[in-house]
């Protein structure tokens, strides 16, 4: 007997060790669902050496004609946060999933901003993150992804000659400089709630200096460069109504060439390689990423539970594991713990839903997401969908079979249910035409 349980406690030891060394997957479930054509749903239950893991994917194919990638911003303005699903909803995108990490107002809990780029259709709505740490993730003229770090650098000129950075486009930016605001910000300028100074400028012209007031209208036309340094005279001393306004602007790349691009945190994978962690988020929690296979038209966006009993979350080193067996070369790490969120419109659903469990319980108002656009047009029955609405059968009873059809898009289409032809093969009498 005792020999028997040595045995056998060398066998589990001699198991347990070779799934340590290989990380292998001990358990697994994984569904798929069909979003519309080229968009596959994919959530994967996990049991490893390191515990449980429940991971959401999204498989975007970008060859499809009718589909694309969008940023999605409060219908507001950039500045103003609202849950995914609420963002999604707005944009009629068929899935998203959070994207950049965000700096909130001081002042308002409904207000932030992106630390990173946000550009949509070749408009540039902020600038990129300052420094190299903080990697962007976009989509070019071509549909094509790319990932890699952004750059800017602004300058205005006084009429006297003198010249000043201008920090970032429609940020926050609290540790005091020039910053310049536009009708993509908000209805309103910030005024005296962030800025000391604002100069009003209408078509390259100032129109007024503010000081200590609230913030004014924005048009399509005009826009504030505002001073966030209470110290800073610089907008007083040099300007005046009536000035023509002078800015030099530089980017890398052309934020024109891209149809959408998001900042993010660090590249988790570059080239197909490790990347180097420039941005670490460290320990085990929710997460949410983005990546693209090696041809730039294969995206996964993923969003991996965690912060609860049943599935702690992961490292950012399993979360490029992770990026890697999706067959990623590149990808990026988004804001994770209570932000992360995934949310789609399954074609039985009626409209978006919530399709993870978030970690604060609700989900997390943030500055934008990434989401997934179809325009295609509804065309003729193409798929038929069978399925009872109940959850079990049983022995005895009658349940309830739901038809639907849909085009090859997987919209829901209309269809004669006398052109649909049944056979059995047992010899349960039909109750009634909807039911066994």
């Amino acid at each position: 007997m005792q020999k028997r349980k040595l045995c056998l406690v060398f066998i589990l030891a001699l198991i347990l060790n070779c799934v340590s060394a290989n990380a292998a997957i001990i358990y697994e479930n994984k569904s798929e669902t069909m979003i519309t054509k080229g968009v596959t749903q994919i959530t994967t239950k996990r049991f490893t050496d390191s515990g449980w893991y429940k991971i959401h994917t999204l498989r975007i194919d970008l060859n499809e004609n009718y589909l694309a990638l969008k940023t999605l911003t409060s219908q507001k303005g950039v500045n103003t946060r609202e849950n995914v699903l609420e963002l999604a909803t707005q944009r009629n995108a068929v899935a998203a999933v959070n994207a950049d990490f965000f700096q909130p107002s001081g002042s308002f809990a409904s207000r932030a901003s992106a630390i990173g780029v946000v550009v949509d259709k070749g408009k540039m709505l902020t600038t990129p993150a300052r420094g190299k740490n903080m990697a962007t993730a976009a989509v070019d003229l071509e549909n094509n992804v790319t990932m890699g770090l952004w750059d800017q650098y602004i300058t205005l000129e006084a009429p006297n000659g003198e010249v000043k950075q201008v920090i970032h486009v429609n940020k926050y930016f609290d540790e005091g400089g020039l910053v310049l605001f536009n009708s993509d910000w908000d209805e309103y300028s910030p005024g005296s709630t962030i800025a000391s100074v604002e100069m009003v400028v209408v078509d390259d012209i100032v129109t007024e200096i503010r000081q200590r007031q609230e913030g004014v209208k924005l048009t399509p036309n005009s826009y504030v460069i505002a001073s966030t340094s209470a110290t800073d005279t610089f907008l007083t001393d040099s300007f005046k109504p009536g000035d023509k306004v002078k800015l030099d602007t530089w980017f890398e790349p052309d934020p024109t060439q891209y149809n959408m691009a998001v900042g993010g945190g660090t590249l988790l994978i570059a080239d197909g390689k490790d990347a180097p962690v420039t941005h670490n988020i460290s320990g085990t929690n929710p997460r949410s990423a983005m990546g693209v296979d090696k041809s730039g038209k294969i995206v996964y966006l993923v969003a991996v539970e965690g912060r609860q009993s049943s599935c702690a979350g992961m490292t950012m080193s399993e979360l490029r594991s992770y990026m890697k067996e999706l067959g990623c070369h590149y990808a990026i790490n988004f804001d994770g713990g209570g932000s992360t969120t995934f949310v789609s419109k399954t074609p039985r659903e009626s409209s978006l839903s919530l399709k993870n469990t978030v970690s604060d319980g609700s989900m997390r108002r943030v500055a934008n997401a990434v989401g997934v656009i179809s325009t295609a047009p509804v065309t003729a029955p193409a798929v038929l969908d069978i399925y009872f609405t109940q959850k079990s059968l049983h022995a005895q009873g009658c349940y309830e079979v739901q038809l639907r059809a849909y085009d090859e898009y997987y919209h829901q289409t209309d269809i004669n249910v006398n052109d649909v032809r049944r056979s059995e093969e047992h010899t349960s009498e039909l109750q009634s035409p909807n039911t066994i």
